[in-house]
């Protein structure tokens, strides 16, 4: 992978106190989140969760989503410090950017990151000095008594969850905090937001209702194996109705890493929220392994509900690599999950993976095998991805490849931007030929193409004026381009399996990547 290695010694903490220069009195508290879309933006949960929390403490919060809004133009000078969160990838160019501003404008001002970049890598990211110190573990427990000591300018070196440069060189990891209860997860401050941004104007709203997985999927790096920690049903409820109260939303959007770990506490929060009157739809993540356990009663509660999508990593149609990724799930499992959605009405969202190390052609063509079937059979479901594997810090594939392929992670902040799902190279699959590369990489343009156009064809014209397509005469060159790019281009590649010289998918790939900012 892109750069070489490197460790530092991690001490624990002592005695001796940090420094701090107070710019001001001030209580306000900037949030960044950089890790947004700005064709599908979501709700900056963990900014919100932390914000929560801020204003209990007395402090605030000013969330800035920075692919949404020019952070530009924020001055800072009023700030006690600010906070960031960054994804691992592209994202972390726009949260370095930030501390650099800042630290130019401010320097005195201390900025603090978190999210899952730091948690992956703490070490590397406690390193850099854009880093005064960083949260490595979930920041609910953490956020505020880190600000209370840059506050009174006691420090913040016996603050449990944080990582920070001691005045040696050396990186201080302190202890963990007390585990997070979920029922104190309060519902998020929305009202902190510009909610014009996002797709509140759909109807939607997102919410949370657990958190880890159970699951040990090695290729995975959400909390994978940890422990599962899920809001009572009667919190979940209480939530439900204060959102509801709030919004009055069309739908809500759960992004637990998988809703249907205890499936007892699922049916009593559905179940519940049929009693109380609660019209609004939801969606939410899914396994097929739990799926098929769902008997008819089950499967009934859920559409009277309002379950309207489940999302589903389906991974690979070859039954190899499941089990070599230890995904549990079988072949036949996610066909029969598709036609049991379908037949009850729920919209299946499928992501596919191709690029591991043992995967041979015959695997690959397992996995186009059983989307091109899902297509034919079941034209409601919906495919978003072959995405090629990302070998993301801290997980057992990585690991493995790693030690056999003498592949070696970047050793700077820096080098983490270029990673991504979709912007791979070469040069990090050394176990495939370039004609394998090529295919897969083909492959994968062509289902993101499919599926992007398929949501532009279908989205409703009242939508459409805040993309590209605003106006009818752009729209009606989109859809006589996209009839002509699916007979002769997808056809081609995705139907022939004529794989040699895909120009045309590389031009896509530009596309996507310079205009429409899809990362």
């Amino acid at each position: 992978m892109r750069g070489s290695g490197a460790r530092g010694r991690i001490s624990q903490p002592d005695s001796r106190k940090v420094p701090y220069v107070m710019n001001s009195r001030s209580k306000k508290i900037y949030l960044i989140y950089t890790s947004n879309s700005k064709m599908y933006p979501y709700f900056p949960s963990s900014s919100l969760s932390l914000a929560g929390i801020l204003v209990k403490s007395g402090y605030q919060p000013v969330i800035i989503d920075t692919e949404l809004e020019p952070w530009e133009k924020t001055d800072f000078s009023d700030a006690l410090c600010v906070c960031i969160s960054t994804f691992t990838g592209p994202w972390l160019k726009t949260a370095i950017n930030v501390a650099q501003t800042i630290r130019h404008r401010h320097p005195q001002l201390k900025i603090l990151w978190g999210g899952p970049h730091a948690i992956a890598l703490p070490e590397l990211t406690a390193r850099h000095p854009l880093v005064d110190a960083l949260c490595y573990t979930e920041g609910e427990n953490v956020i505020a008594p880190l600000v209370d000591g840059i506050y009174s300018g006691l420090g913040y070196e016996n603050v449990r969850g944080i990582m920070f440069r001691s005045p040696d060189g050396s990186i201080v990891k302190n202890p963990p905090p007390d585990e997070l209860k979920m029922d104190d997860v309060e519902v998020p401050p929305y009202e902190l937001l510009n909610l014009n941004l996002y797709s509140i104007k759909q109807g939607r709203i997102y919410y949370q209702t657990s958190r880890g997985c159970v699951f040990k999927c090695r290729f995975c790096s959400y909390e994978s194996g940890k422990k599962w920690r899920g809001k009572s049903y009667e919190k979940v409820i209480a939530d439900f109705i204060k959102i509801d109260s709030m919004f009055h939303p069309e739908e809500l959007q759960l992004f637990d890493g998988n809703f249907f770990v205890d499936l007892n506490r699922v049916r009593q929060i559905l179940q519940k929220k049929i009693d109380m009157g609660l019209k609004f739809r939801w969606s939410a993540y899914c396994r097929f392994d739990t799926f098929s356990r769902l008997d008819t009663g089950f499967l009934e509660l859920m559409q009277k509900s309002g379950c309207y999508e489940l999302k589903f990593g389906g991974e690979s149609g070859s039954r190899k690599i499941l089990e070599y990724v230890q995904k549990e799930t079988k072949p036949e499992q996610i066909s029969d999950g598709v036609e049991k959605c379908v037949r009850y009405g729920i919209t299946p969202m499928l992501s596919f993976m191709t690029g591991f190390p043992n995967e041979t052609d015959e695997d690959l063509a397992c996995t186009v095998r059983l989307i091109k079937d899902i297509k034919r059979n079941h034209p409601r479901a919906e495919i978003n991805g072959l995405f090629l594997l990302q070998h993301l810090p801290n997980t057992p594939l990585t690991d493995e490849i790693i030690s056999k392929y003498g592949i070696k992670h970047p050793d700077t902040l820096e080098k983490w931007i270029n990673y991504h799902l979709i912007w791979t190279i070469r040069e990090d699959y050394p176990w495939m030929s370039r004609r394998e590369y090529s295919a897969r990489k083909t492959l994968s343009s062509i289902i993101s193409y499919q599926y992007l156009s398929d949501i532009l064809l279908r989205m409703p014209e009242s939508l459409r004026a805040g993309t590209l397509l605003r106006s009818p005469l752009a729209f009606f060159i989109f859809r006589a381009s996209d009839y002509l790019i699916r007979k002769v281009f997808v056809a081609l590649r995705w139907e022939k399996n004529f794989m040699f010289l895909p120009l045309e998918w590389r031009l896509w790939d530009l596309f996507r990547k310079k205009l429409l900012r899809m990362c």
